[in-house]
């Protein structure tokens, strides 16, 4: 959870895939590469269908 998080409250944008310098692998691993490179132009959606799912 985020330091600023309130409980019960969660939501994703796609700048919370982005790697940050502490957690940075390769598109072969994980991270925002290999996420655009699985699911591409539909992400967007993704996101905001995972986010109305969450905040039900």
């Amino acid at each position: 959870m985020h330091k600023h998080q309130r409980p019960g409250r969660f939501f994703v944008k796609n700048k919370d895939l982005t790697p940050s310098q502490r957690f940075d692998p390769s598109p072969q691993q994980g991270g925002l590469g290999k996420v655009h490179q699985l699911f591409g132009e539909e992400l967007t959606v993704i996101i905001e269908e995972l986010n109305e799912a969450l905040a039900a």
